[in-house]
């Protein structure tokens, strides 16, 4: 009953979202009375409340375009807007980081977010690609917007890690970062 009530608290739910949640839920059981916790949870269930914290920590910063994480890249800022789908009533999301241009693709297809397949991803409207946004890092800087056109200027909400810059750096090119 205890761990229940501390997985459902809201402070205990950011908590658990980030990597120092995940190794709290692990060694935390380390240094209370385990007969305590294995009497009144069975480790089933401990191992279910790891299961889900584990995969719901993982799902972090994956925003493809053209089979390219942005996230992995060293962009601070994009341009989003949302093209409507007259087939599907739904919205695709187009992004600019900062790519070379390709005047040969008229569609756009270049330019929409994709899943790590490279299926393009719709959405149910503009403020449905922002929370999406949000939830992978990024956060809405500025609005634009010129006649009937909108757009939305966002920037990370966290400084990329300088290991990971290091990393990509090589993988990028000299344009694309």
């Amino acid at each position: 009953m205890i761990w229940m009530a501390l997985f459902f608290a809201p402070w205990w739910a950011k908590v658990v979202r980030c990597r120092v949640g995940v190794l709290l839920v692990l060694f935390l059981p380390l240094f209370w009375n385990t007969k305590f916790i294995h009497k009144t949870v069975p480790m089933k269930n401990y191992l279910l409340l790891f299961l889900f914290t584990a995969l719901g920590s993982s799902t972090f910063a994956q925003v493809f375009v053209e089979n390219t994480n942005i996230n992995d890249r060293k962009v601070q800022y994009l341009e989003i807007w949302e093209k409507y789908n007259k087939d599907t009533d739904r919205f695709w999301a187009m992004i600019d980081y900062g790519q070379l241009d390709n005047r040969e693709d008229k569609s756009g297809q270049a330019l929409m977010m994709t899943s790590s397949s490279g299926q393009a991803l719709e959405f149910n409207g503009i403020v449905n690609i922002l929370n999406f946004m949000y939830s992978n890092g990024w956060e809405v800087l500025h609005v634009k917007t010129i006649g009937d056109y909108e757009s939305f200027i966002l920037h990370r909400r966290f400084p990329m890690d300088e290991n990971r810059l290091k990393e990509t750096a090589n993988s990028n090119d000299a344009t694309g970062g």
